[in-house]
């Protein structure tokens, strides 16, 4: 298990630097079954693939409903 919070987190902070451009929204903690890496990567190509479309920001945001997490991205 893995805290999909936890791990955005981390994407944002070490592949983007902190960037105010990126919103972590929602659950303090969202744990769900899945590779940490693989979660990584989703969560890289969907930031860069929304900014290299035109995205001046990009929201990740959780909802944790019923024991599911809900993970959406906005741009």
């Amino acid at each position: 298990r893995v805290d999909l919070r936890a791990e955005l987190a981390h994407v944002h902070g070490v592949l983007f630097f902190e960037s105010p451009k990126i919103l972590l929204e929602g659950a303090p903690a969202a744990w769900t079954r899945g590779d940490r890496f693989e979660l990584h990567r989703v969560a890289q190509n969907l930031v860069k693939n929304a900014f290299e479309a035109g995205a001046t920001q990009v929201r990740l945001a959780l909802v944790v409903e019923g024991g599911r997490v809900r993970w959406t991205v906005r741009d």
